[in-house]
């Protein structure tokens, strides 16, 4: 893995972790919240993530695993 690639992973790892901060203070059935969940769900990312947001527990996900 080189360094460029490992730069962009933390990248999108930020990404995707801001997201889904950003999707625990959407409000239910928004619209922010069904862009955020299209983008995150684009991104593979698992959907125990989004539910454990609803819930106010924020699990961060890992793009190295």
């Amino acid at each position: 893995m080189t360094q460029e690639h490992i730069n962009d992973k933390l990248k999108l790892q930020i990404a995707i972790n801001a997201l889904i901060e950003l999707r625990s203070e959407a409000q239910s059935g928004s619209y922010e919240m069904c862009t955020i969940d299209a983008t995150l769900g684009n991104l593979g990312v698992p959907r125990e993530y989004l539910t454990s947001a609803e819930r106010g527990i924020l699990k961060h996900y890992n793009v190295f695993e």
